[in-house]
């Protein structure tokens, strides 16, 4: 019996390694802030409330639906606007049925209960992870434990010190935040780090991959998540002209 869940779990490896492949998203390239923005069907914020792992309709692939509600709606193309109702529901690869598992590098995974920004796609296509660059355009929210401010942080806890041409400058790993103030996290959350493709070559054939001087560092002020909403619609109306 043993023997038959690993054969069948194996094919099913195989099958999202398959997936993936066809995708053509096997190395997740950097996107860019602007990229995000440009690329995404919707942004929004919102808690996760629920969670459903189920077979796909072929029964080869698990899938799991991540329902959020959403507290604010930062940008949605028009032709979606219908489609949201206060609840948002996004498709992702992976996931757990059973006594059968499967975790796709790269795909995000949710808390339920958590608080969460979300740049993603909503066009009815599958994706592996309908998030845009798989994982980039998911933010954990956290809240200020003294005034209650929320704070956007990218992947591994990596709060926003700002935006600018160059893109997103992040700040070290966040423990918690108080008065606006960060707590560097000791451990530098080595299982949250992700394999991003370096960004686009520059004239000289050199891969770029920017990374703020301040990383190691404690900064003296974090954006909350106003503060990166504000940029994303500045970003947004910039690009309608």
């Amino acid at each position: 019996m043993d023997r038959m869940i690993f054969f069948k779990t194996t094919i099913l490896l195989v099958l999202a390694s398959f997936i993936l492949a066809t995708s053509g998203e096997t190395m997740v390239r950097h996107f860019s802030f602007d990229e995000m923005i440009e690329k995404a069907d919707i942004i929004f914020a919102g808690k996760v409330t629920d969670q459903q792992s189920r077979f796909s309709p072929k029964g080869k692939m698990i899938l799991t639906d991540v329902t959020f509600h959403v507290e604010r709606h930062i940008f949605m193309k028009d032709e979606y606007v219908s489609a949201s109702e206060g609840v948002i529901v996004l498709t992702f690869a992976g996931g757990t049925v059973g006594d059968k598992n499967i975790r796709i590098p790269d795909v995000p995974t949710f808390k339920t209960g958590e608080r969460y920004l979300i740049f993603a796609r909503m066009d009815n296509k599958s994706y592996v992870s309908p998030v845009i660059g798989r994982f980039q355009g998911k933010f954990d929210i956290v809240t200020d434990e003294i005034t209650g401010e929320s704070y956007p942080l990218c992947s591994a806890r990596k709060p926003v010190l700002e935006v600018s041409d160059k893109g997103l400058h992040l700040g070290p790993s966040v423990s918690r935040i108080r008065s606006g103030k960060m707590e560097k996290a000791t451990d530098p959350l080595p299982s949250l780090r992700h394999n991003v493709a370096p960004q686009n070559a520059d004239k000289s054939g050199k891969a770029k991959a920017f990374v703020s001087k301040h990383e190691r560092e404690i900064p003296a002020k974090i954006m909350n998540l106003d503060e990166l909403q504000n940029e994303i619609q500045k970003r947004i109306m910039l690009r309608k002209g």
